[in-house]
């Protein structure tokens, strides 16, 4: 994989979680403040939700335990770097509670934990980023300590580029900073020292200073997925234009029930970047039909869309067929079909030599737009 291209272009999915039990209970941030509309916060989750499923990213989910107002924001629980994640560690005891509920997610999902018996405060995306795949922005001061980056090494090969964060308002590193693409971030200048400042532009030399507004409006609590800036609403028409300008359209999402609470956009949302493995369970000798004939499925759709039984029932055609799958680790990327069901675009099992046999006998795909088979 190439080093120049930009992490919004090769993002393949997320976690979020629903804001079931999503209220303002304490004042963690300067931000924190207000009466929770729970009924708006859903809706503005879910168009945050579809946004990003439309920009061509899968939206995983994890359920929100009552108690833990704070845990709608789950790019607070980690670092993910292909198949690996630094676990947080908060700064305040009220999100304490939210540790071990991402330990069990991760470990379910077959990513492999770092970082729990560490001391160093660190509060995941919320303060560490990656532009591309060898470079991570790594904020500290207010919530993540400096110290952390040095263990956060043990993650993988790429630069840390750490970032001196002056502003209490601007308490995690994506209030004040988001990556577009491998030469440029929407960045809030003030609230950076001189010297990260100058390494911000020589590094992402295209990068556009948004306005004290702006930074305000949580404009930098923005995602990027390929070519889509997924922003809270304020951005500037000065903004819009240097963004489109590098090829960028904005789709802005309102946030204001979450702002109450000091978060937008990118503080709802977990990048699982590079995270290519998937642990299933065992599929063997259990058929359904597909497309060309007999092959195993079991059950409907899992999360990760493995075709199971379910939807045959439903009457509409299934999408592919598959043999022998033994608790291995894939890579699928999706897209919906024209039944607006989730549907495999790509699928990939990764090398042999890493993880034992990985299939016997004949494995098909089918969408509408194209079909074959593949032998091993």
């Amino acid at each position: 994989m190439s080093a120049t291209k930009s992490a919004a272009h090769i993002l393949k999915r997320v976690l979020m979680v629903p804001p079931k039990h999503f209220t303002v209970e304490y004042a963690i941030n300067p931000w924190m403040g207000g009466v929770v509309d729970k009924k708006k916060a859903h809706q503005q989750w879910d168009s945050l939700k579809s946004a990003i499923e439309k920009a061509g990213v899968q939206v995983l989910t994890m359920e929100q335990t009552e108690g833990l107002p704070d845990q709608v924001f789950v790019c607070n629980s980690g670092l993910v770097y292909d198949n690996k994640v630094y676990l947080s560690r908060f700064r305040h005891k009220e999100r304490s509670g939210e540790q071990p509920l991402y330990l069990e997610w991760f470990k379910k999902n077959g990513i492999a934990t770092i970082g729990e018996g560490y001391e160093e405060i660190f509060e995941g995306g919320g303060d560490a980023v990656f532009s591309d795949p060898k470079t991570l922005w790594a904020g500290y001061g207010e919530r993540s300590s400096k110290s952390v980056y040095e263990r956060i090494k043990a993650l993988g090969s790429f630069d840390i580029v750490l970032c001196d964060m002056v502003l209490p308002n601007f308490y995690h590193l994506d209030t004040c900073f988001a990556p577009v693409d491998e030469t440029s971030a929407l960045y809030y200048p003030p609230a950076f020292s001189e010297a990260t400042k100058k390494e911000i532009l020589r590094r992402l030399p295209n990068s556009i200073a948004v306005s004290e507004a702006e930074a305000n409006a949580f404009v930098c609590n923005a995602i990027t997925i390929r070519d889509t800036v997924i922003s809270p609403i304020g951005v500037s028409q000065d903004t819009k234009n240097a963004l489109s300008k590098r090829g960028k359209q904005v789709e802005e999402v309102d946030m204001s029930e979450f702002m109450k609470s000091g978060g937008a956009c990118q503080c709802l949302v977990l990048r699982l970047f590079l995270a290519t493995r998937v642990k299933r369970n065992d599929f063997t000798n259990n058929y359904g039909y597909g497309p060309f004939g007999i092959g195993p499925t079991n059950g409907g759709f899992d999360s990760y869309g493995f075709y199971r039984d379910k939807f045959y029932n439903s009457g509409l055609p299934p999408l592919y067929s598959f043999a022998s799958y033994r608790n291995y680790y894939h890579e699928i990327s999706f897209h919906k079909n024209k039944y607006g069901q989730p549907a495999p675009t790509d699928f990939e099992v990764l090398q042999q030599e890493r993880f034992g046999p990985y299939y016997d006998g004949v494995w098909g795909y089918a969408d509408h737009s194209k079909n074959w088979f593949g032998k091993r």
